[in-house]
């Protein structure tokens, strides 16, 4: 009689609740996310001619983004019971013996989370277990408090898991940050600073867009390594243009730079600001060689 209660998980509510829990595990990873997103956005946004690592993983705030993502796989740690769970009165069961599941059996079976949409074609097929079940060595079952196994907190095991997916976590983050593509810094000579090159530049353009744009600019004479000047260009919009008008006023201030600087012989970015009370655009591209 007891397992005949607790098997009877439809595919519906089993959907339901894998839905519920990716909905609220992702609002809540998302407010660790936040402190990472603002600091590289005020970053970029205040940089001005100052370089800005746009790596996000060599940023200390991704071990605090990495603790939302812990807290996804980790949400049936409490007795095998998400948010989504319990809402829908469920419950995460070691497939032997119908106790809660351990913290640890919850993480190994939520660790498949990452293959999400083939995990909801087969819990469509079978609602009490996906593949993260057969190899946690769990199943989904009906949450029935009269006869469910009370079980206490396990603290120890949910600190095991947690320390477990944060490590196993923090190991991609550690690969990612030396495999993933980043600008990194000019290796500008910074006493190699000419002001008489950088207000020529903007006199230039003061001359010519001046109607579209103001600029601001920092020449450098000298890069490490290279006989190349750097340039950093800033260009600010008078007005929001339209994708049409940005595209061709980036045409023509390069067009304008490489006049004065033919681009063999620079490197360097521009950025492209529009500013107003409500608004901020930012693109930026190489320039130079």
């Amino acid at each position: 009689m007891y397992q005949d209660i607790i098997m009877q998980v439809d595919s519906g509510k089993r959907l339901a609740s894998m839905i519920l829990d990716h909905m609220f595990m992702t609002f809540i990873g998302m407010l660790f996310v936040i402190p990472l997103f603002t600091i590289q956005m005020s970053a970029l946004v205040n940089a001005g001619h100052n370089p800005v690592d746009l790596n996000v993983f060599s940023s200390p705030f991704i071990y605090i983004a990495i603790t939302g993502f812990v807290l996804y796989f980790c949400k049936d740690s409490i007795n095998g019971r998400s948010i989504g769970k319990r809402i829908l009165k469920l419950q995460v069961v070691n497939n032997a013996t119908d106790a809660p599941a351990s913290p640890v059996q919850c993480l190994v079976r939520n660790l498949f989370c990452i293959i999400w949409p083939i995990e909801v074609l087969v819990t469509l097929g079978n609602p009490n277990r996906r593949i993260g079940d057969y190899v946690a060595g769990t199943k989904v079952v009906v949450y029935v408090p009269e006869i469910s196994e009370p079980s206490k907190v396990k603290i120890g095991g949910i600190i095991l898991s947690f320390a477990i997916a944060y490590f196993l976590l923090a190991a991609v983050v550690f690969k990612l940050s030396g495999t993933m593509w980043y600008a990194p810094k000019p290796a500008y000579i910074e006493s190699s600073y000419s002001e008489q090159k950088s207000k020529e530049l903007e006199q230039l353009y003061a001359d010519s867009m001046s109607e579209y744009i103001t600029t601001s600019f920092r020449v450098y004479d000298s890069i490490a390594g290279s006989s190349k000047m750097y340039i950093s260009a800033i260009y600010y919009y008078n007005q929001d243009y339209d994708d049409d008008g940005k595209g061709e006023l980036k045409k023509l201030t390069k067009k304008l730079l490489y006049s004065k600087y033919p681009e063999s012989i620079f490197s360097g970015q521009a950025q492209y600001i529009y500013r107003s009370s409500n608004s901020y655009n930012f693109s930026s591209s190489n320039i130079g060689s």
